[in-house]
């Protein structure tokens, strides 16, 4: 009995998302960061936030443009020598194709451009505190894919794994937990 009852809940919001309005072309949302720097040192594990603006062209494409800043910065020390890595921007603009909208779970890949600028610092205090810092700018072909959930035709869940920055021994990537709203 709760077999048949979970199956016909199912196909009701199933059908529920098909033929729901879902002609709003535009949508806005935030996601949560972890970021994964890998270095020479160890991957370093910063947080960010980014808002996401995107303007879908049919059910199956959207383009989508990202704006991230930082929550929070990882250090490590190596020798007595600190290490730190801030987050200050991420922008991306993404082409997203994927499966139909309309659908209950979605996956979907993203391909576009993303550009993170970072500030660096390395801190030595033997006798006295030395510290040097620099803002870097990383700007690479970015890609991945995800999985968003429908809650409602107007809101979705979603999960997504994008590689910012493809460089040998030093890839940025990102692993995003966010929301979107279509308008």
């Amino acid at each position: 009995m709760r077999v048949v009852l979970g199956a016909m809940l199912l196909a009701s919001s199933v059908t529920s998302f098909a033929d729901s309005d879902l002609e709003k072309k535009n949508y806005f949302g935030f996601q949560y960061s972890k970021l994964t720097q890998e270095s020479d040192l160890g991957d370093f594990e910063p947080t960010a936030v980014q808002f996401n603006l995107g303007r879908r062209f049919n059910p199956y494409v959207a383009i989508e443009g990202r704006l991230g800043f930082r929550l929070s910065e990882d250090e490590k020390t190596v020798n007595g020598v600190e290490y730190t890595i801030q987050p200050v921007t991420l922008l991306a603009a993404y082409l997203k194709v994927g499966l139909d909208d309309s659908l209950p779970v979605r996956p979907y890949l993203l391909v576009g451009h993303s550009s993170a600028t970072a500030k660096r610092k390395t801190e030595v205090n033997f006798f006295r505190n030395i510290s040097d810092s620099e803002t870097v700018t990383a700007s690479d072909p970015s890609y991945g894919g995800g999985v968003a959930f429908n809650v409602s035709p107007d809101v979705s869940l979603h999960g997504e794994w994008v590689m910012l920055d493809d460089d040998d021994g030093f890839d940025l990537t990102a692993f995003n937990l966010g929301f979107h709203r279509r308008y």
